[in-house]
């Protein structure tokens, strides 16, 4: 018996946790919708004989009754794949839920309440549960007998980690059912934390917080149950942060060819986001670092930490009798004891001091 497992892929994903710009945020919606067809794909060329969808197959909030029937006739053309999806806190099956309104082919199941499936060509049941709210602080049902003559799979979109709002489980108890693989969504990192007890993680990155590799887990199952698993990678882009730390000596050719020497193999695929921070010459403007290199990537932000290289004691003592010296003096204090005032303090000497020279 073959099997793919999948969570969390999010399509029509409103990017609401990311800085990403319209174009890059559609593009990457589309991105999601390719993994998914590759996905099937996959289940039709190597005759997958079940798909496990444990949970966030889209989400409600930014999807339309189109989209979720181009979900329901990509799913009818693998008709010989058995398809079970167990609805999260993203796609949970409320009153007004899609799952409610569209008809998903023969081949696929939508779990509603915790329940068993039995499939008897492959000797197989698949247990699962839908939520039909988006919080559970507590686990809304129990674990009944299984029958240990068949393989049994749980599909599940849960909490293994923490006693969160997210459908709470003890990793202890759940081990203790039996079950021969346990299909887990809800977190986004791909990890196993028992011999048979996985999250799969996204296929595609959605966030600056899911970087590094994504992707879905294969398993087979042989005549005594005994599985065979591996992680394979699916995504096409990373999102990745670069952390630059600046320093008084650098200028502007320095600090470019520094991002460049570390982005260069994938600037041009992958969403980055540089960190900058440190002490930069007061000359140095990271905006237009940024603006010259921004061509050169896919998608680039940046978060300018750093601070002027100013000699504040002397600047003070020769200016103390003009506007600039009682503007430090007015706010020294303050600057020593709030990093908000003293950032105010750096501007406004900027401004002072730099703006008098534009002029």
């Amino acid at each position: 018996m073959k099997f793919i497992h999948v969570s969390d892929l999010h399509l029509c994903s409103g990017f609401v946790s990311t800085s990403l710009s319209p174009e890059i945020a559609d593009a990457h919606r589309a991105q999601l919708w390719k993994t998914f067809q590759d996905i099937i794909g996959l289940c039709r060329d190597e005759s997958v004989d079940v798909l496990l969808v444990s949970g966030d197959l889209f989400e409600s909030a930014y999807s339309r009754i189109s989209d979720i029937k181009s979900i329901s006739d990509i799913f009818a053309s693998i008709p010989d794949t058995r398809i079970f999806i167990s609805p999260g806190n993203h796609d949970c099956i409320n009153n007004s839920s899609y799952y409610n309104i569209v008809q998903f082919p023969p081949n696929t199941h939508v779990f509603r309440k915790y329940e068993e499936v039995h499939i008897p060509e492959l000797n197989c049941s698949v247990h699962g549960f839908g939520w039909d709210k988006n919080r559970f602080k507590e686990m809304p049902f129990a674990f009944g007998e299984i029958d240990s003559s068949r393989i049994n799979i749980l599909c599940l979109h849960c909490d293994i980690f923490t006693q969160s709002d997210y459908l709470p489980i003890n990793r202890n108890d759940l081990a203790m059912v039996g079950f021969d693989y346990c299909a887990l969504g809800h977190i986004h990192k791909a990890q196993q934390l028992g011999q048979n007890i996985f999250y799969s993680g996204s296929p595609e990155p959605l966030n600056f917080g899911e970087e590094g590799q994504h992707g879905f887990v294969r398993g087979t199952f042989d005549e005594n149950k005994k599985a065979s698993l591996t992680f394979s990678s699916a995504n096409h882009r990373e999102f990745v942060t670069l952390h630059i730390k600046i320093d008084a000596e650098m200028d502007m050719d320095f600090i470019k060819n520094e991002i460049l020497k570390s982005c260069q193999e994938t600037m041009s695929k992958d969403i980055f986001r540089i960190i900058f921070t440190g002490i930069a010459h007061p000359h140095i403007s990271i905006e237009n670092v940024m603006l010259e290199l921004k061509d050169d990537f896919y998608s680039l932000d940046y978060y300018d930490r750093t601070v002027p290289d100013y000699d504040i004691k002397k600047i003070y003592q020769d200016n103390k009798d003009n506007i600039v010296g009682k503007f430090i003096y007015s706010l020294t204090q303050d600057a020593t004891k709030d990093p908000i005032a003293y950032k105010a303090l750096l501007s406004g000497l900027e401004a002072l001091l730099y703006g008098q020279e534009d002029n």
